[in-house]
């Protein structure tokens, strides 16, 4: 695949190839110039052909018919297609670091395509990388399909950096580098846990626990199809996509004026320009949903706080001297509130949904979808993540 970079009047459009639905998001200057999204069958799962044939079909008129400008895009591979993986290499100066992430990934992935991000530690003696493993059938396919639209692919990535890089507005001052995010993106097929210094990644981790587990729970405890247990869940928990975000998680204002204005309703955990600490979990925020209050979720819950508890002390092991001051919750999950309510008490630690799309401004006729702009689009994070790589630098070709 070739990368052709040069003067271009138009930002490339973003793809998020989502478990639940591929989203489609182009920026503009301090503005959204068109988004839209594609539904994935829910009986298709991980059927690769089915992913493709729903794009395929659907792509060519949402870009004819929407406001998306160019030819150029950019791609952002689903979780349960990517492995991420911690290792070790040794620090000599011959060594092929992809041969010898290859080696050390199952047996099942060891011809995947590989990338690294470099997450030594000061104190380390090697190398310690998070290996990111992507499908390369996977990519390739999605390279012909995109490629026969007469698309030019402008990087394809993992999920992890775009995760982070669509909150990089609120880290850019050198003293936030002293502190982690963890940065919890909570998808229909499974959730991605990446903890960052500032705008530095430090770990980040796949977790197979999502909304289609939750699904699975409330089918099994009210006798239906996992589709009604999924449509009640999001009905239940409507009210969730039209609050202020501000008001999920905490109960009243941010304090010492520690809102950055650049990222609407993001609560650090001890405000930077003061000492003042932030404010408590109220008692009067909404918790689960009257009917799903009947359904015992708590081992999904469980699973998925364990392993952030596990993140957590592994960060505390190999960076003691930098303290996790806050989570920020993204992926269609996150408008949740009382699910992300549940994780942050069981983690002590202060939390906020992210909606990286709120410091720009969207005209009504930049998107089809019906009263997108007047919520939170925790949702929305990996493609609007793609865009800020790419105004960066930090995306990549497949290879």
């Amino acid at each position: 695949m070739r990368l052709r970079f040069g003067t271009n009047p138009h930002n490339p459009i973003a793809i998020d190839l989502g478990w639940s639905c591929t989203k489609l998001l182009q920026l503009g200057e301090g503005q959204v110039q068109a988004a839209d999204e594609i539904p994935i069958p829910s009986d298709v799962g991980e059927d690769l052909t089915g992913r493709l044939d729903s794009l395929a079909e659907a792509l060519p008129s949402v870009l004819s018919d929407g406001a998306f400008r160019g030819r150029r895009v950019v791609l952002a591979m689903p979780a349960f297609q990517t492995v991420l993986q911690a290792m070790s290499l040794e620090p000599s100066a011959d060594q092929d670091d992809t041969l010898a992430m290859q080696m050390r990934l199952p047996a099942q992935h060891a011809h995947w395509m590989t990338r690294s991000i470099d997450v030594s530690s000061s104190s380390g003696l090697g190398r310690d990388v998070i290996c990111q493993a992507i499908s390369r059938q996977a990519v390739l396919k999605h390279v012909e399909l995109l490629h026969g639209m007469k698309l030019e692919i402008a990087g394809i990535v993992a999920q992890p950096s775009p995760i982070v890089a669509a909150f990089h507005h609120i880290n850019q001052r050198a003293q936030d580098a002293e502190h982690c995010t963890v940065h919890v993106d909570i998808g229909a097929g499974g959730s991605t846990v990446v903890m960052a210094h500032g705008q530095r990644i430090v770990l980040a981790r796949s977790i197979a626990t999502g909304g289609r587990h939750l699904d699975s729970c409330i089918a099994q405890e009210l006798q239906c199809s996992p589709d009604a247990a999924k449509q009640l869940r999001l009905t239940q928990s409507a009210d969730d996509n039209t609050q202020s975000a501000a008001a999920l998680l905490f109960d009243g204002p941010t304090v010492g004026g520690g809102l950055d204005s650049e990222l609407m309703e993001t609560v650090v955990a001890t405000d930077r320009r003061s000492t003042a600490g932030p404010p408590p979990l109220g008692p009067d925020l909404h918790d689960v949903p009257v009917v799903l209050a009947q359904v015992d979720l708590s081992a999904v819950i469980e699973a998925l706080v364990d392993d952030l508890q596990l993140c957590l002390r592994h960060h505390r092991a190999t960076w003691p001297h930098v303290q996790v001051s806050r989570v920020i919750f993204s992926g269609g999950e996150a408008r949740q509130s009382w699910l992300c309510r549940r994780i942050v008490q069981a983690l002590h630690l202060p939390g906020q949904v992210g909606d990286p799309l709120a410091r720009l401004n969207c005209s009504p006729d930049a998107t089809p979808l019906v009263g997108w702009p007047d919520r939170a689009r925790p949702d929305w994070s990996v493609a609007a993540g793609l865009s800020a790589l790419h105004d960066h630098g930090g995306l990549h070709a497949a290879e």
